[in-house]
């Protein structure tokens, strides 16, 4: 929960049905089957308890996400407030267990969490539960509007449903930076999972990637029949935008910016985004080469 480790060693039985959760947890959300991916993700948080990998706290952002989705608006913001309530609590299990793996840090002390961590992952989650609170109001708001419009309609002279279309358009959500990163991730995974990452980056196929990009739209089949390394560049640049994305998860995107992209399909308004401002990350391109 504190951090991300990179360990080089088989994954235990344990690590592999972790795995394995998330990922179906994953392809059930695709198919809206929500309670199944929530039931899913609540195996897979039970189990990450007991094992010493570590997995970032924005994993467990995924619960709520998926709660939102199935219309549980309050459910997604109480697990978000047990997580910040709780913070201590988990960090100090975690810790416990360290002691019983025999995990020492710096001058042969027992591994700790430390007080910045933790203060750190208060702040994440805080920004995540304005983030849900912010979307509730949304939706309390668009309620409110859609009540005081069938007021009016009950009272208002009889029109056409033409006039009536025309003089009440209806209001869409703007779309936030957590909800295209979701998108994004969805996609890379049936495009990329259980690829192996060992190709060089071939950073001089990048303006015929681009140029792929701008003319969208682009499918998991489309990705699956390009040249390894067009299908390498595509993948670091979707990851870098998942990561940025990450980071940005309250940036706010116009409304039918996700208009028709979905698990298995990344539509032109969300490409020629990515296309516009290319790599959110290039620092990290020349350690890849």
């Amino acid at each position: 929960m504190a951090s991300i480790s990179i360990v080089v060693r088989d994954k235990t039985p344990e690590e592999a049905e972790i795995s394995n959760l998330l990922k179906l947890a994953t392809a059930q959300a695709g198919d809206k089957d929500y309670d199944s991916a929530i039931g899913s993700l609540r195996r897979a948080y039970s189990l990450m308890e007991t094992v010493p990998t570590e997995w970032p706290i924005t994993t467990y952002f995924r619960l709520a996400r998926y709660l939102h989705l199935s219309g549980r608006y309050r459910e997604a913001i109480e697990w978000l407030q047990d997580l910040h309530d709780n913070l201590d609590s988990r960090c100090n299990a975690r810790e416990a267990l360290y002691k019983e793996w025999g995990w020492m840090q710096g001058r042969n002390k027992p591994a700790k969490i430390s007080k910045t961590v933790r203060n750190n992952l208060r702040r994440i989650i805080k920004q995540e539960i304005a983030l849900y609170e912010e979307r509730q109001r949304k939706i309390l708001r668009k309620a409110e509007k859609h009540e005081k419009g069938k007021t009016r309609s009950s009272v208002a002279p009889k029109t056409s449903p033409k006039t009536v279309e025309q003089t009440v358009p209806q209001e869409r959500e703007a779309i936030l930076g957590a909800d295209v990163g979701e998108v994004i991730f969805n996609f890379t995974q049936r495009c990329f999972i259980g690829e192996g990452n060992n190709e060089p980056l071939d950073v001089s196929a990048e303006d015929f990637v681009f140029a792929r990009l701008a003319s969208g739209p682009l499918t998991v089949l489309d990705v699956h029949q390009l040249p390894s390394k067009h299908k390498r560049l595509v993948r670091e640049i979707l990851t870098q935008y998942i990561m940025f994305l990450e980071l940005n998860r309250s940036l706010p995107f116009p409304p039918g910016f996700l208009d028709g992209t979905s698990h298995e399909r990344l539509c032109p308004p969300l490409l020629h985004y990515i296309c516009e401002h290319r790599w959110p990350f290039p620092q990290m391109l020349t350690s890849k080469q």
